[in-house]
């Protein structure tokens, strides 16, 4: 298959080959529309990881996931909800699930009643924040998150940078990791 080239310097380069390229299937994943089973990946680790933040904080040590399954139903929605009306991209998908990855073991949370839907929020506003020159004020969020006021946002998104060291750059084995659970 023949490379097709973007600029080296892009979001997008950094699954490279020998050339400095981003290859053709990587391009068309981070392209790609956002599926069922990219939500439902999201849905999986992003419990998981609020998991491991109440086993952590709270000294629980029982097996299984702390969220019933009418939980993990109703937080899956609320994702699809999100991505649709935030028209949210993959790319922005990849790093909501880096930033995911990276803070599970130090995160806290805010507010512990909506502990599933802190963590996705704020890993999405930042996300955007990061990789768009032009990004949306937290006030423009307020109605497509639909839990949270501007100051709670606030909140949730200096502890969260706080959890991630202010480590917001998406690196190539950001990328590879989320395209190679699908695509190989």
């Amino acid at each position: 298959m023949e490379d097709v080239g973007c600029h080296t310097v892009s979001v997008a380069s950094p699954v490279i080959n020998a050339s400095g390229y981003a290859s053709p299937s990587l391009l068309l994943f981070l392209n790609s529309e956002i599926s069922p089973a990219i939500v439902d990946h999201v849905v999986a680790s992003i419990s998981a990881a609020v998991d491991i933040s109440i086993r952590r904080t709270s000294g629980i040590n029982r097996l299984g996931l702390y969220f019933d399954r009418q939980q993990i139903r109703d937080f899956r929605s609320y994702v699809n909800r999100i991505f649709r009306n935030g028209r949210v991209t993959m790319m922005e998908v990849v790093a909501i699930m880096t930033y995911t990855e990276r803070i599970k073991n130090s995160w806290a949370g805010v507010f512990r009643d909506l502990l599933l839907e802190e963590m996705f929020v704020s890993a999405l506003v930042l996300a955007t924040k990061y990789l768009n020159d032009e990004c949306h004020h937290n006030s423009v969020w307020v109605p497509i998150v639909e839990h949270f006021s501007s100051p709670e946002m606030e909140q949730m998104l200096r502890h969260f940078l706080y959890a991630l060291d202010w480590k917001l750059r998406i690196i190539p084995a950001d990328l590879l990791h989320l395209y190679n659970k699908f695509y190989l």
